[in-house]
């Protein structure tokens, strides 16, 4: 959890250059939109704010732009609090989904005029040409919005928002209404130039490749809270709970019983992974793992896998470019042979579900090409690794 009780410093050394949210709140009539909300955002790199659509993210970026009150909480940018400031006192720039350009004046005239306006007294005029030339619209200064492709537009709008050099810039899912390979491209190009402001940067999305691909330090929101910050590769792997784990990438959380000495998944009993949170005896817990975690019996590193699940019949197979996705039943709850290398490992059973349970799993398009499997084949299942963790039932999801 972000670090947003301590007392916000005062202003001036570099290090202390950041975005601070502190503990807001915002209801709409009686339902509670945002809940004790805190997170900081540092200078210098993209901090992404990744949720679920109803989460709160388009709230919360109206409350920090000046645009919504909250009802509760403060904001700090760089040590100075302006949580009841007009958006035009806040410094900060915000780039929304849908380009904002003024239709009557060309390229150069929208980037000009916000130079003008966004100016401080006696501030040089930022320079125009190298930021154009770097964002790719260098050759589009003389055409009209209506004479731009959407990508164009929006390359437009996040360089009139930054052209006066903001202290700090709000990215309201800048991107979503684009195609996939213009999404990439934008975010692939105008990443380098917004870094390199070296200001706050949040960048909210409800689009996890593009989550993982743009943030070093992402914030997983669901109803209203901060789940988890960390690092990439740590919210994916090392998921706080099981939202976080129900909400990235795609998850298999098994329902089970921590008796005090092992995880009981129906009469079956599971050694605990290497790290595992505090659990009382008969405790309920959620299993979870990730799709690609998952191993079949024709692959070579099947028999390295920690766990083996027994046979598993196919259910779908469903084509996604480069990857292919399987939704398989397991179908018997059978310890694996002592030849296998692993027989001390036992099978993973849903205690909710005695007939077995589906499990979802990826593999490469290579993979699949050269060992097919169709509707109703039947494969080994084992198992690299898992996360166990806590149950308490998700609002909305169970």
């Amino acid at each position: 959890m972000a670090d947003a009780q301590q007392n916000p410093p005062g202003p001036g050394r570099e290090e202390e250059r950041f975005l601070l949210i502190d503990r807001i709140s915002k209801r709409f009539d009686q339902v509670e939109v945002l809940s004790e909300l805190s997170l900081r955002i540092p200078a210098g790199r993209f901090t992404t704010l990744v949720g679920p659509s109803g989460a709160g993210k388009t709230t919360l970026i109206r409350i920090l732009a000046g645009l919504l009150a909250p009802d509760e909480g403060l904001i700090h940018l760089n040590g100075r609090e302006l949580t009841r400031l007009t958006p035009q006192s806040r410094r900060m720039a915000v780039v929304s989904s849908r380009p904002n350009l003024f239709p009557s004046m060309t390229v150069r005239g929208n980037l000009s005029f916000s130079a003008r306006v966004g100016r401080k007294k006696g501030e040089p005029g930022a320079d125009l040409i190298e930021l154009t030339r770097v964002a790719g619209v260098a050759e589009h200064m003389d055409k009209y919005p209506d004479q731009l492709s959407e990508g164009q537009k929006q390359r437009v709008t996040v360089i009139r928002a930054v052209v006066n050099r903001p202290d700090a810039l709000l990215l309201d899912d800048p991107f979503n209404h684009l195609d996939a390979v213009t999404r990439l491209n934008l975010r692939t190009q105008l990443a380098p130039l917004l870094r390199d402001l070296n200001i706050p940067i949040l960048f909210v999305t409800g689009d996890q490749e593009e989550a993982f691909e743009q943030g070093e330090q992402i914030a997983v929101m669901l109803h209203g809270r901060i789940e988890q910050v960390g690092a990439p590769f740590e919210v994916y792997n090392h998921p706080a709970n099981q939202g976080v784990a129900a909400f990235l990438g795609t998850a298999n959380l098994l329902l089970g019983r921590w008796d005090g000495t092992h995880v009981r998944l129906g009469p079956l009993a599971l050694d605990l992974p290497e790290t595992f949170p505090p659990l009382e005896p008969n405790q309920l817990v959620k299993i979870a793992f990730r799709a690609e975690d998952v191993v079949l019996g024709y692959q070579p590193h099947f028999y390295n896998a920690a766990h083996q699940l027994g046979n598993a019949v196919v259910e779908t197979t469903h084509d996604l470019g480069p990857l292919q996705r399987l939704v398989v039943r397991l179908t018997s709850a059978v310890a694996v042979s002592q030849k296998s290398r692993v027989g001390e490992r036992l099978l993973l059973v849903d205690e909710t579900f005695p007939e077995g349970f589906s499990l979802t799993i990826m593999r490469t398009k290579w993979d699949a090409a050269e060992t097919p499997l169709d509707p109703g084949d039947s494969v080994a299942v084992g198992l690299k690794d898992y996360r166990v963790m806590p149950h308490y039932p998700l609002i909305g999801r169970e």
